[in-house]
């Protein structure tokens, strides 16, 4: 965590290839706004990787983050990464059971978190949303060319 101005400076990094970067700007910019009106000095800066403003994909993503693991870098405070990956991430992100409280934990322990923000009985993460992904067919379709 840095300092600027008289207020702490959170570092997040977060990668979209899809155009859902504007759900993190959003979280961040709605907690800064927060901080502000709330006479809270900390700010979060965001660095946005996207498919627009850096030639990538999704492992180039995963390798960032993997050096920045191996290196032990405090460059990032907050890093928002895809669940698929909490078993490679896991052993290198900080548990979040003795840093909330457990009514706050509890909020989230009915959902999707039970199943994909957990790495050894250690909550390393929690949900900003869910990604789903859905194959539609037309049954006519498969049935008139036999497939």
């Amino acid at each position: 965590m840095n300092v600027s101005y008289g207020k702490d400076i959170i570092n997040a990094i977060a990668f979209s290839a899809t155009g859902g970067s504007d759900i993190f700007t959003i979280i961040v910019n709605d907690f800064n706004e927060y901080a502000e009106r709330n006479g809270i000095d900390i700010k979060i800066e965001l660095n946005m990787i996207t498919d627009s403003n850096l030639t990538m994909e999704v492992t180039n993503y995963e390798s960032i983050l993997m050096s920045v693991f191996t290196k032990k870098s405090s460059k990032y405070d907050i890093i928002f990464y895809d669940n698929i990956y909490s078993i490679k991430f896991g052993p290198h992100l900080v548990p979040l059971n003795d840093k909330l409280s457990s009514d706050h934990i509890k909020m989230y322990l009915d959902g999707i978190a039970s199943q994909t923000c957990y790495f050894k009985n250690k909550l390393i993460g929690l949900p900003v949303f869910v990604d789903c992904n859905v194959l539609y067919y037309n049954e006519n379709y498969l049935n008139q060319y036999d497939i």
